[in-house]
């Protein structure tokens, strides 16, 4: 029997291995089996390829010549023939459709179905070829894109209609730090640099 939490989780990994051995012999290829976590639940269809640190639990249905690819979490979930469920995405009770592509990074929230082919996300990313910084969180940083200032009234960047957080933090740090500007280097930090009289 199971006496204690390190036993049950022995146990439970010697499942798993079970489960992916049973798979691998009807025709799924585990790139890095002992990475995988596959719930007694899961039916996967032959040619299908499935990475590493991919998690399957609950009731789940992987069609034929299904690429999951590295860190995908999927749960009660049905993925039709040909799909891709790229890296680090989430399918929680969701519908993927044959031919279908989702990801990296998406989440299909419960009752999602998607069509035959579908994309998600539709746009692309535009690459970051140097002269765009890197997504930044939180408003004061956004505004401080392009030549933002911490001593102007008025933000003179690219990207107008500044929050009223970040005008207070302007105001705040003009007193602190008088002719001085926020600058956004080549890899998305901020930076505080000398300004000459008159720029700001």
């Amino acid at each position: 029997g199971v006496n204690d939490r390190l036993e049950l989780a022995t146990v439970h990994r010697l499942l798993v291995e079970r489960k992916v051995r049973s798979l691998a012999l009807g025709g799924v290829t585990f790139v890095d089996p002992p990475s995988a976590t596959v719930g007694a639940g899961v039916e996967i269809g032959p040619d299908s390829i499935v990475h590493a640190a991919v998690t399957l639990t609950g009731r789940c249905v992987i069609g034929p010549r299904v690429t999951l690819q590295t860190g995908a979490w999927i749960r009660d979930s049905v993925i039709d023939e040909g799909a891709t469920i790229e890296p680090y995405s989430v399918v929680d009770g969701a519908v993927v459709g044959p031919g279908c592509r989702v990801g990296p990074f998406a989440r299909l929230r419960p009752g999602t179905v998607l069509g035959r082919e579908a994309r998600l996300p539709r746009r692309r990313a535009r690459p970051n070829d140097g002269s765009r910084s890197p997504r930044m969180r939180g408003a004061a940083l956004r505004a401080a894109r392009g030549s933002a200032q911490l001593g102007s009234r008025e933000c003179t960047g690219r990207r107008r209609g500044v929050s009223r957080r970040v005008e207070e933090l302007r105001h705040e740090a003009c007193g602190e730090l008088g002719h001085r500007a926020l600058r956004l280097r080549h890899d998305g930090l901020a930076q505080i640099v000398p300004v000459a009289a008159g720029q700001d």
